[in-house]
Protein backbone atom coordinates (compact mmCIF):
# COMPACT_ATOMS: atom_id res chain seq x y z
CA UNK A 1 0.00 0.00 0.00
CA UNK A 2 1.26 3.31 -0.88
CA UNK A 3 1.92 5.96 1.57
CA UNK A 4 -0.88 8.06 0.28
CA UNK A 5 -3.36 5.74 0.74
CA UNK A 6 -2.07 6.09 4.16
CA UNK A 7 -1.97 9.70 4.45
CA UNK A 8 -5.39 9.95 2.57
CA UNK A 9 -7.18 7.84 5.51
CA UNK A 10 -5.40 9.73 8.54
CA UNK A 11 -6.45 13.23 6.77
CA UNK A 12 -9.80 12.10 6.18
CA UNK A 13 -10.35 11.13 10.08
CA UNK A 14 -8.62 14.10 10.99
CA UNK A 15 -11.50 16.51 9.38
CA UNK A 16 -13.83 14.36 10.84
CA UNK A 17 -12.23 14.87 14.34
CA UNK A 18 -12.03 19.06 12.98
CA UNK A 19 -16.15 19.20 12.40
CA UNK A 20 -16.95 17.20 15.62
CA UNK A 21 -14.72 19.41 17.96
CA UNK A 22 -15.84 22.56 16.51
CA UNK A 23 -19.66 20.98 16.66
CA UNK A 24 -18.80 19.90 20.47
CA UNK A 25 -17.85 23.75 21.46
CA UNK A 26 -20.54 24.84 19.87
CA UNK A 27 -23.33 22.93 21.15
CA UNK A 28 -25.28 24.18 24.18
CA UNK A 29 -24.39 21.28 26.29
CA UNK A 30 -21.13 19.85 25.09
CA UNK A 31 -19.98 16.21 25.65
CA UNK A 32 -16.62 16.96 27.39
CA UNK A 33 -15.36 13.48 27.15
CA UNK A 34 -16.07 13.24 23.21
CA UNK A 35 -14.48 16.88 22.80
CA UNK A 36 -11.44 15.07 24.71
CA UNK A 37 -11.70 11.98 22.55
CA UNK A 38 -12.02 13.82 19.32
CA UNK A 39 -9.24 16.43 20.12
CA UNK A 40 -7.22 13.51 20.87
CA UNK A 41 -7.81 11.37 17.56
CA UNK A 42 -7.12 14.36 15.53
CA UNK A 43 -3.65 14.76 16.76
CA UNK A 44 -3.09 11.61 16.36
CA UNK A 45 -4.22 11.56 12.92
CA UNK A 46 -2.37 14.87 12.45
CA UNK A 47 0.85 13.75 13.87
CA UNK A 48 1.08 10.49 11.98
CA UNK A 49 0.62 12.38 8.88
CA UNK A 50 3.56 14.19 9.70
CA UNK A 51 5.48 10.98 10.48
CA UNK A 52 4.86 9.50 7.17
CA UNK A 53 6.08 12.73 5.51
CA UNK A 54 8.86 13.33 7.49
CA UNK A 55 10.04 10.82 10.24
CA UNK A 56 9.66 7.31 8.59
CA UNK A 57 11.60 5.43 11.37
CA UNK A 58 8.66 7.34 13.95
CA UNK A 59 5.55 5.57 11.38
CA UNK A 60 5.18 2.19 13.84
CA UNK A 61 4.79 3.72 17.04
CA UNK A 62 3.10 6.75 15.42
CA UNK A 63 0.48 4.07 13.63
CA UNK A 64 0.34 2.09 17.15
CA UNK A 65 -1.16 5.01 18.65
CA UNK A 66 -3.44 6.48 16.19
CA UNK A 67 -5.02 3.38 15.94
CA UNK A 68 -5.54 2.88 19.59
CA UNK A 69 -7.32 6.78 19.71
CA UNK A 70 -9.45 5.70 16.93
CA UNK A 71 -10.55 2.81 18.52
CA UNK A 72 -11.14 4.32 22.07
CA UNK A 73 -13.26 7.37 19.44
CA UNK A 74 -15.20 4.77 17.79
CA UNK A 75 -16.18 3.06 21.15
CA UNK A 76 -17.35 6.36 22.24
CA UNK A 77 -18.98 7.61 19.69
CA UNK A 78 -20.73 4.59 17.35
CA UNK A 79 -23.58 4.90 19.47
CA UNK A 80 -24.39 8.75 19.05
CA UNK A 81 -27.24 9.45 16.90
CA UNK A 82 -25.60 12.83 15.58
CA UNK A 83 -24.51 12.35 11.73
CA UNK A 84 -21.02 14.12 12.19
CA UNK A 85 -20.18 11.44 14.76
CA UNK A 86 -21.74 8.97 12.74
CA UNK A 87 -19.47 9.89 10.08
CA UNK A 88 -16.48 10.26 12.47
CA UNK A 89 -16.58 6.53 13.40
CA UNK A 90 -16.99 5.55 10.00
CA UNK A 91 -13.61 7.12 9.37
CA UNK A 92 -12.20 6.16 12.07
CA UNK A 93 -13.02 2.36 11.14
CA UNK A 94 -11.56 2.81 7.99
CA UNK A 95 -8.41 4.48 9.04
CA UNK A 96 -8.00 1.30 11.30
CA UNK A 97 -8.19 -1.04 8.32
CA UNK A 98 -5.70 0.77 6.30
CA UNK A 99 -3.12 1.03 9.30
CA UNK A 100 -3.27 -2.41 10.17
CA UNK A 101 -0.74 -2.80 7.57
CA UNK A 102 1.80 -0.17 9.37
CA UNK A 103 0.84 -1.88 12.82
CA UNK A 104 0.73 -5.80 12.56
CA UNK A 105 4.26 -6.44 10.95
CA UNK A 106 5.42 -4.45 14.16
CA UNK A 107 3.74 -5.91 16.43
CA UNK A 108 4.78 -9.32 16.19
CA UNK A 109 8.39 -8.62 16.89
Amino acid sequence: MTKERYISACFRTWLHCETCIFMELNAPTEKREILITTMQCAEACFSLMFELTCRPARVPDAAKYCCTVCETCIALCEDETAPQLQKLTAACRHCLQVLRELTIPFSLN
